[in-house]
C-alpha cells in the first residue's frame, strides 16, 4: 500500500503568523481606520477571519493588504 504525500507550502501562513501581533495592532490603529484607501470594515473582517476564525483562505488577500500598507507607510501616503 502506497501513501501519497502531498506538499503544502506553509511559508505564507508562517509569515503571517509571525507578524500576527503587528498586523492585529496595525488594523486597530486610527491611521488605518481613517485611511481613505481602505474599506475598514472589510479589512478588519479579513484580519479577524484569518487570525480568529482560522480562515486560511484569507491569507493571500491579507498578505497583499499588508504589503500595500507597508509600501503606503514607507511612501507616507495618506
Amino acid at each position: 500500500m502506497s501513501h501519497l504525500i502531498t506538499y503544502k507550502d506553509q511559508t505564507e501562513h508562517d509569515f503571517l503568523s509571525k507578524l500576527s501581533c503587528y498586523i492585529q495592532d496595525t488594523v486597530l490603529s486610527r491611521e488605518i481606520k481613517e485611511c481613505a484607501f481602505y474599506n475598514y470594515p472589510y479589512i478588519s473582517n479579513l484580519v479577524n477571519s484569518y487570525f480568529q476564525k482560522q480562515d486560511l483562505h484569507c491569507a493571500k488577500e491579507l498578505n497583499w493588504w499588508l504589503a500595500f500598507e507597508t509600501w503606503r507607510q514607507v511612501m507616507r501616503i495618506s
